[in-house]
């Protein structure tokens, strides 16, 4: 049996101490929009190799800058005022993918909706 660690990344706690909005982040490292917001707001989103050298080009952070464990992220976390700390977990909770059960949630935010007369 192996023991293995949480990890998660704290690329908010950087962009916040360095004055940079995920957009200007999104646009330095030139990659996808939806990654670099989900990195910049999903503490469990970990970057791939190709986006952590891309990180380090562009910002000089090291992997160890910017991911950390679960512990250091509580620390993180326990530091931050009421009213920070609660704006960090609501945004990351947004971009909570899998039920407790590891099953893909459903986004229900995504509706269709109804044009008559246009067809799909």
């Amino acid at each position: 049996m192996s023991n293995t660690m949480s990890v998660k990344n704290i690329l908010t706690k950087l962009l916040r101490e360095q004055n940079i909005t995920p957009y200007a982040f999104w646009k330095a490292l030139d990659i996808g929009q939806n990654t670099a917001y989900r990195l910049c707001n999903d503490p469990d989103s970990i970057p791939s190799k190709k986006i952590m050298d891309k990180i380090h080009e562009v910002y000089q952070w090291l992997p160890g800058d910017y991911l950390v464990s679960d512990d250091d992220w509580n620390l993180w976390l326990d530091s931050l005022s009421e009213t920070e700390r609660q704006e960090v977990l609501d945004v990351a909770t947004s971009y909570t993918r899998k039920t407790p059960d590891g099953r893909i949630k459903r986004n229900n935010s995504s509706k269709l909706i109804d044009l008559p007369g246009v067809a799909a």
